[in-house]
């Protein structure tokens, strides 16, 4: 089906390929600004946005682009709920930089503490990236949030420790409870979803990387792409996937507006006018 269109490869896959993804203003900032916060050793960094607006894929975006320094060390924890307490976040985060685990919290925080400065004394630095982070703390027992506070407070002539939460806005209202970690929050960059002319830019780019020049879906099927996605990146991809076997049925070499209509309707039961 593919081949009906001009295209060597599916350019609506749903999976993080950082091929595909198209750096809009605000993601090409929010990557300028997280980087900057770690260079300068700031103490947390706020990543937040609506589920859709792409920010897996500026994480794995930036992920890359730390492993490849090799001055820095850094942990991925991708969803802060897997771990019931305090103390089991903190043995993750010692177990991903090769610390031995402890049974006490005091314990494990003086050996994280002793690592960091051994690791800044070799002008390296540590960067902990906590995915999902809206979770943080979310449920009776977890304190988290206060561990995170603790984290920053790790200093030695500089910080030891940058941490970047990445997360949906409910994020915001949970940093409202513990003010202390608010307000260590050096940077922040909030992701909206694209207007009209950046999502025809976002779907260009992926039909572009898919192998076809030419433009993938009529005049008004863009506009109505983003309709009825409201602008999220996950969800224009979502739509244009569905899009591609009725236009194929219906033999459009471009995809029309009526077959962006039904694969919005059918495929994901989206009302047009809910985006009117």
């Amino acid at each position: 089906m593919l081949d009906f269109f001009g295209l060597a490869e599916s350019p609506f896959i749903d999976a993080v390929d950082v091929r595909m993804f198209y750096m809009s203003d605000q993601h090409r900032a929010c990557l300028a600004k997280t980087l900057y916060c770690i260079s300068e050793h700031q103490p947390l960094g706020l990543i937040v946005g609506p589920f859709g607006t792409g920010k897996s894929l500026v994480l794995s975006h930036l992920y890359a682009m730390l492993r490849a320094n090799p001055s820095l060390d850094v942990v991925h924890i991708q969803n802060p709920a897997s771990y019931p307490t305090e103390t089991a976040l903190l043995q993750k985060v010692a177990l991903e930089l090769g610390l031995p685990l402890r049974r006490g919290k005091g314990k494990q925080m003086s050996d994280l503490m002793g690592y960091l400065i051994r690791q800044a004394m070799e002008d390296r630095s540590v960067v902990l990236i906590v995915d999902e982070s809206q979770n943080l703390g979310k449920n009776v027992g977890q304190n988290h949030l206060e561990l995170l506070r603790e984290f920053s407070n790790f200093d030695a002539g500089r910080k030891l420790i940058t941490t970047i939460l990445v997360g949906q806005p409910e994020l915001l209202l949970r940093l409202k409870h513990n003010p202390a970690l608010e307000s260590r929050v050096a940077i922040r960059s909030t992701l909206a979803p694209l207007d009209a002319a950046e999502t025809r830019r976002l779907i260009d780019h992926r039909v572009a990387v898919a192998g076809r020049e030419a433009p993938l879906f009529t005049p008004e099927a863009y506009d109505l792409v983003q309709r009825l996605s409201g602008g999220l990146p996950r969800r224009v991809n979502q739509i244009g996937w569905n899009a591609l076997p009725i236009a194929a049925g219906r033999r459009e070499t471009t995809i029309s507006a009526q077959s962006v209509r039904e694969a919005g309707l059918t495929g994901l039961g989206i009302e047009e006018l809910q985006y009117a």
